[in-house]
């Protein structure tokens, strides 16, 4: 009989073995699934959402900064220039005054009020300057306003003069700024020298008087120079009539000796000028305000009847206009009803008879320069001044600004680029509007700098005032040249007006100041002497509705001349050291840098529109004009408004560029290292485009560009991309709208992308796997087998 074995059965130690080759080919299978993680899974990009489709931002501290101006006003540093009109307000501000309004003023014989119950406007003073002659009669007109709540009756309208006369420039200026409660001179209270026709004056009435006063009656010692010449309204109410003027108006009237040479010339430099904004779809802002601008009694529409000819025989040329194309520009927009930014195609494709290729025929005419009149307020206003004043400018001489009134000292600091741009759109609407002009800048009061020097063309006109010199010109010179370049200095004390009360900038204060001006010149030179006066008026010059500027300097002893005159024949060459005050003086308070920042980011959206618009090749333009009135002189007292404007456009032009979308599936998976998947791309707009789309340039993903995507108005389409990796792993590819140059557009997408791809590597470690795992069960096999064949077999002997 056998005893029993007593180690453990054969039978009973199988399963602990199975389960160790179990757990060997477990523990093999994780690591090769862990090499294979490692080796190709980086992390997948963070701060994408997938599936989300976005526009590209804007500059995000432009806009910061730009919702930090709208919500306060101009900072302490951006105040107004010192010398130019207040450019905060709202076009149709009256800039400099209406002469329609009275003033604050104290009466001349010593009892003090705080304004005239009598308005006193001066609208002619004939002649202009007074050769003595026995025969002679010196005709002043205007009118007189009831600004109180009664009744005045008897009104009577006194002359005015001084006994001696202002002698130097100086003193002139002193005279101008005087308060208009100094006494200057006595009433002429003869019987037939003042007018009582105004019997009576109800509230708010206005009515002309006219005083006619013979040479010989004028109490004047008759010595030349300068008198004081003015007007006093005395009147009566309920109360009885007062002893003191109860309105009054002062002027100068200048006296030459008929010994001195026989004409004076003088040049008067007329403004069209205009702080101007657009909208975010391309509209003129504050459409309503241009009213008070072109309408009757608006500044503009004054300006141009200011500066009409005085009769039919008259130059037309004796003003010059200093032109900012941007107004006409206005003009025309408004006059067609302001329409928004034309996306409209502007070309056609035409079939060649010879070959059958199209060819892109551009419009002949921009529709801007030929207007349409609608029939609206404004658009009539608008339509009858850009009449009256492109017949002006036709038959006169121009200087043309950069367009948008660029402010050039803030160009030559910051972006001198813009000065090109802004000289191009210049150039530009003259040919729209078929007008001539030189190229000119007039940088208001400014000190010049050698940068704004190197900016300006070889024939460009360089207005500049007297004050802004480092000194006077050699021999006291009026115009000269620098290189090829005229130089023309103007008198800036001309351009501060008349004396208070009232408007001191209305024509007849302009004209009696720039008469008083050149007198005083002829005496220091013993005659009119070879330098004229020239005056450029302030840019935002209101002269009321007074008569021409030239009223009265068309014949006699002074006459306007046209620039041209002025500066033609041999001049004096002058080099930049007498153009250009040092280093040390401050530097002009220009337009902060990032309004050029904003103004360019404009005009490259404007640019990336026109690229994606198939059949428009004009609205980059239209985007540019935009852009450039953003940085003229009158914005630099406004910037928080100027600013949120620059922002409204730049969110305008991005929102019609994100207007064509791209949609992506909302994920994509490849079994190999390349692969295609299918979006979707929309059209918006109401026009046809064309667009191409790229991936992000940092991404592990390649998308291949599948080349132009054309889509017709409102159409869409779908486009494969082949998208290529070397790696495993998930990924955030984003998918953008661009145009030719890979630059975005629009919207853009992105897609969760799963790549299976797996390198030579992976494939080594994982073929390794298998071999080790097939040997070592057919290791475990063959084991098996070997025990079964040595197991004793069952049964007794």
């Amino acid at each position: 009989m056998l005893e029993p074995d007593a180690s453990p059965p054969r039978a009973a130690r199988r399963p602990s073995r199975r389960s160790a080759v179990l757990r060997s080919v477990l523990a093999i299978t994780v690591v090769v699934v862990g090499l294979a993680l490692m080796l190709g899974s980086p992390p997948a990009p963070s701060g994408s959402v997938a599936g989300t489709a976005t526009a590209p931002a804007l500059d995000p501290e432009l806009l910061e900064r730009d919702v930090a101006a709208s919500r306060s006003g101009p900072r302490d540093d951006e105040t107004t220039p010192t010398g130019s009109a207040d450019p905060t307000e709202e076009p149709g501000g009256d800039g400099g005054g209406s002469s329609d309004q009275p003033g604050t003023s104290d009466d001349e014989d010593g009892d003090a009020t705080t304004a005239d119950p009598l308005a006193v406007t001066l609208g002619d003073v004939t002649p202009a300057v007074l050769v003595p002659d026995a025969d002679g009669v010196l005709t002043v007109s205007g009118t007189v306003t009831n600004t109180t709540d009664e009744l005045w009756s008897n009104v009577r309208v006194y002359p005015l003069t001084s006994a001696s006369p202002i002698t130097d420039v100086d003193e002139l200026a002193e005279a101008a700024a005087s308060d208009a409660a100094d006494v200057v001179g006595g009433r002429l209270t003869t019987e037939g020298l003042f007018d009582r026709s105004i019997t009576s004056l109800p509230p708010g009435e206005t009515l002309p008087f006219q005083v006619r006063v013979p040479y010989g009656s004028l109490e004047i010692s008759g010595s030349p120079g300068v008198y004081w010449l003015g007007v006093h309204a005395l009147g009566e109410t309920a109360d009885g009539r007062s002893g003191n003027a109860n309105g009054k108006a002062r002027t100068f009237l200048p006296v030459v000796s008929t010994a001195g040479p026989s004409v004076a010339r003088t040049s008067v430099l007329v403004p069209l000028r205009e702080p101007i904004g657009y909208t975010a779809e391309g509209q003129v802002a504050s459409e309503d305000s241009w009213l008070d601008v072109f309408g009757p009694g608006g500044r503009l529409r004054n300006v141009i009847e200011a500066a009409r000819p005085t009769t039919t025989s008259a130059d037309p040329a004796a003003v010059t206009w200093l032109l900012d194309p941007a107004v006409l520009d206005v003009a025309a927009r408004l006059a067609v009803g302001n329409p928004a930014r034309s996306l409209a195609p502007t070309t056609t494709g035409d079939e060649e008879e010879d070959d059958g290729s199209p060819t892109d025929v551009p419009t002949t005419e921009d529709p801007v320069a030929t207007p349409e009149p609608v029939d609206t307020e404004v658009a009539r206003v608008a339509a009858a001044w850009l009449e009256d004043a492109l017949a002006l400018l036709a038959e006169g001489e121009v200087l043309a600004l950069p367009y948008g009134d660029l402010d050039v000292a803030g160009a030559a600091l910051h972006d001198p680029g813009t000065y090109d741009r802004a000289r191009a759109l210049s150039d530009d609407a003259l040919e729209r509007f078929d007008l001539t002009g030189r190229p000119a800048v007039a940088p208001v009061d400014d000190a010049l700098t050698d940068d704004e020097l190197d900016l300006l063309e070889d024939d460009a006109t360089l207005v500049v005032a007297d004050t802004a010199l480092p000194d006077d010109l050699p021999d006291g010179a009026r115009v000269a040249t620098h290189g090829e370049r005229t130089v023309v200095v103007v008198d800036a004390a001309a351009a501060d007006g008349g004396p208070s009360p009232g408007n001191s900038l209305s024509s007849v204060q302009v004209r009696q100041r720039l008469a008083a001006e050149t007198a005083l010149a002829s005496l220091d030179d013993d005659g009119a002497g070879d330098g004229p006066t020239i005056v450029a008026l302030p840019p935002r010059w209101e002269p009321g509705r007074g008569g021409p500027v030239t009223q009265g300097l068309d014949d006699g002893w002074l006459r306007a001349a046209p620039l041209d005159e002025l500066i033609s024949g041999d001049l004096d060459e002058v080099d930049a050291d007498a153009l250009v005050v040092d280093g040390a003086a401050p530097a002009p308070a220009t337009l902060p840098v990032d309004l050029f920042e904003r103004a360019d980011q404009l005009t490259a959206l404007g640019s990336r529109l026109q690229a994606m618009l198939s059949e428009n090749d004009t609205v980059s333009v239209q985007v540019q004009r935009e852009a450039s009135v953003l940085l003229g002189y009158p914005h630099r007292g406004d910037l928080a408004r100027t600013r949120s404007r620059a922002t409204t456009g730049l969110m305008g032009v991005d929102a019609v560029l994100g207007a064509v979308t791209v949609e992506a599936p909302p994920t994509v998976t490849l079994s190999s290292d390349s692969g295609r998947f299918a979006v979707r791309v929309t059209n918006g707009l109401d026009q046809p485009v064309v667009v191409e789309l790229r991936g992000a340039q940092d991404s592990p993903v390649t998308l291949d560009d599948p080349g132009p995507v054309e889509l017709g108005a409102g159409a869409s389409a779908s486009v494969l991309l082949n998208a290529r990796v070397g790696v495993i792993g998930v990924f955030d590819v984003e998918v953008l709208v661009t145009d030719a140059e890979g630059v975005p557009l629009g919207s853009r997408d992105v897609v969760p992308l799963r790549s299976a791809a797996v390198s030579d590597i992976i494939w080594v470690v994982i073929g390794g796997a298998v071999v080790l795992l097939v040997v070592t069960i057919g290791y475990r096999v063959l084991r098996r087998v070997r025990g079964s064949d040595d197991a004793p077999a069952g049964g007794t002997a």
